[in-house]
């Protein structure tokens, strides 16, 4: 992260308002102040700022990464660099207590649990992903 804010000629491209956590949004506030962060509406316009050259990086997790950088044919124009290996990224399903009752919500979560157990998640993650990032995804 230090070699790129180094570099004045490199350009970050992040999904805007989305929050990376510890250490990355402090280090997309320095940039930002240094003008270096150009913010899109998802991932997919992300991905193709990069395929086209308009910007250096994008910030992804591996479920995210994965698939777009087959869509945009950039699996050998990119690198992808685990810059914060130490940390543990948490995920989840984030369901709204307006429209979602609760013993759905209920329902939801003992559907995941069950599908993670009797190994249908990893299946799914393994078809999507591939077999070496759907071990590490599914705990």
């Amino acid at each position: 992260m230090r070699a790129f804010t180094d570099n004045p000629s490199l350009r970050l491209a992040i999904v805007k308002l989305f929050r990376h956590g510890e250490p990355f949004d402090n280090w997309i506030e320095d940039l930002k102040r240094l003008n270096r962060v150009d913010e899109y509406a998802d991932p997919d316009t992300v991905a193709k700022v990069v395929s086209v050259g308009r910007a250096d990086a994008f910030l992804s997790q591996p479920l995210v990464w994965t698939p777009l950088l087959e869509k945009h044919h950039l699996q050998n124009r990119v690198r992808v660099l685990d810059v914060a290996p130490n940390t543990n990224v948490r995920a989840g399903l984030v369901l709204s207590r307006k429209r979602i009752a609760p013993e759905h919500a209920k329902l939801m979560q003992v559907s995941v649990e069950s599908m993670r157990e009797d190994g249908t998640l990893l299946k799914i993650l393994q078809r999507h992903i591939g077999a070496d990032l759907a071990a590490r995804s599914v705990p």
